[in-house]
């Protein structure tokens, strides 16, 4: 996503990065976890893509 951040336009670079960071976190939470590390992690992962998400909302085209 880095490097097509870069290349899209404004309008399709929003919306990918707000859509695949939602299927990423259910992908994230829907995970088997049993170890309290990977609890951890997850929600380490899942706290930083909610924050691209609503980053990506609040977007504003200059």
């Amino acid at each position: 996503m880095v490097l097509l951040s870069r290349i899209l336009k404004y309008r399709i670079n929003r919306w990918l990065n707000i859509s695949i960071g939602v299927i990423t976190i259910a992908f994230t939470v829907s995970k088997n976890i049993q170890d309290l590390d990977d609890i951890f992690f997850m929600i380490i992962e899942v706290l930083a893509l909610s924050f691209i998400v609503w980053y990506a909302w609040k977007w504003r085209n200059s």
